[in-house]
Parts: C-alpha cells; sequence; structure tokens
C-alpha cells in the first residue's frame, strides 16, 4: 500500500540591507535591477502588494517551479528583507520522500543584493 500526501520544502533568509525601503523596493520590483542582483532575467510575472510584498513563480536550470516571496519592512531607517521559496511537490511514503533543490542560492544571491544597495549609497555621497 502507498501513501501518496503533498510536502512543502521550504528556505527563508532574512537580511539588512544599508538602504531605504524605498530603495529596496525599487530594487525588488524593476525588472532591470531584479535581474542584476537575481542573476537572471525577469522574465515571470510579479504579484505586488505595494510596499510591502513582492511574490513570484519561477523555474531555475530546469528544476521544479518555486514560489519566491519578498517580505520588506522598515527597521531603523533601513530595509529589512525576509525571502521565502517554497517548493510543493508530491510525494509517496511507499517510494521514499525525493527531494527536489530549492532553486537558488540564496545567500549569494543577498550578498549581490546588499551590495547593489551599497553602491546606490555611495553613488549619492
Amino acid at each position: 500500500m502507498s501513501c501518496t500526501y503533498t510536502v512543502a520544502m521550504h528556505v527563508t533568509r532574512e537580511v539588512v540591507l544599508d538602504c531605504s525601503t524605498a530603495d529596496a523596493w525599487e530594487l525588488l520590483t524593476d525588472r532591470e535591477e531584479l535581474s542584476d542582483w537575481l542573476g537572471r532575467p525577469a522574465d515571470f510575472d510579479l504579484d505586488v502588494v505595494e510596499g510591502e510584498r513582492v511574490s513570484f513563480v519561477w523555474s531555475d536550470d530546469g528544476r521544479e517551479p518555486t514560489r519566491v516571496e519578498f517580505v520588506l519592512r522598515e527597521e531603523d531607517g533601513r530595509a529589512r528583507l525576509t525571502v521565502t521559496e517554497t517548493l510543493h511537490e508530491r510525494a509517496s511514503v511507499a517510494g521514499g520522500i525525493r527531494r527536489f533543490p530549492i532553486a537558488g542560492n540564496w545567500d549569494d544571491r543577498l550578498l549581490d543584493l546588499e551590495l547593489r544597495c551599497l553602491t546606490r549609497a555611495a553613488v549619492r555621497v
């Protein structure tokens, strides 16, 4: 007998960016900016809750599609960004749970985003 159920795998990262929430919002929602720090074309539909949250579904290098959500909050004049990426797959208990790699290396990508924030701040000085 086999049993099938849905397993939700996710990864969450938080970073406090050295920029305003307005600057961070532009880096999250402007397709050219997003493509630059994300390291791939932003050729997916963005679901935007203005000034608060951005989400999209993507598939990187033929991997299973995942849902990515960016939540932005102001914290002491800086922007706190929480990134959650979720993969939903069907798994069979009889066959074992298959684990698919979650698309992306968020540590590297968020470092690129942090550098873009610092670069923007340096240009303004």
